[in-house]
């Protein structure tokens, strides 16, 4: 028994630090702090985008609540994409997709960009659903502007302006 408990002492003190209940990076990067898991998206089921994005719900207000969601590029160069972010519609009760365009450097952490969806948290909670954004287009970043690219314009033909990124000052 003696030589039990000397084994399971020892176990205990040589065990790695996340058993004893802190928390992994993976951890720490999604789930404790409220954010979803990272997620893929693309318009094109058979295709990933290389631009991964987390959300959160942070607050309600009435019948609306407030998302923070957040970038990351697993790409090695910066680049330039085009994605469509849900958001609420005023004067409506209903969502909708709003294109944006935004400039990411390689393997960087986008600033934490927000948006407003009808429905509050606890019912987005209920029916098991997140903040829903599609990336449309990636291109390599190449500093003469996607003005002539359809992905990068509104559907009025209008170029997109690029969303502030304090890490990309073309861009402010």
């Amino acid at each position: 028994m003696r030589k039990f408990l000397w084994f399971a002492a020892c176990c205990i003190l040589i065990l790695p630090p996340p058993v004893f209940g802190q928390n992994s990076s993976k951890d720490q990067d999604s789930g404790k702090d409220g954010w979803g898991p990272w997620r893929y998206t693309w318009h094109d089921q058979n295709l990933w985008s290389g631009i991964r994005f987390r959300s959160r719900c942070i607050a309600n207000s009435g019948a609306d609540s407030r998302w923070e969601y957040q970038f990351r590029s697993r790409y090695d160069h910066t680049m330039d994409f085009s994605e469509l972010v849900e958001h609420g519609v005023d004067g409506a009760t209903t969502n909708e997709f709003r294109r944006e365009a935004i400039a990411l450097k390689g393997d960087a952490l986008s600033p934490v960009f927000e948006t407003v969806l009808h429905g509050t948290c606890v019912k987005f909670r209920e029916l098991n659903t997140e903040l829903k954004i599609e990336v449309m287009c990636v291109t390599l970043h190449d500093r003469l502007g996607e003005g002539n690219v359809p992905c990068f314009q509104d559907a009025t033909g209008v170029p997109l302006e690029f969303k502030r990124n304090p890490d990309n000052p073309r861009y402010q």
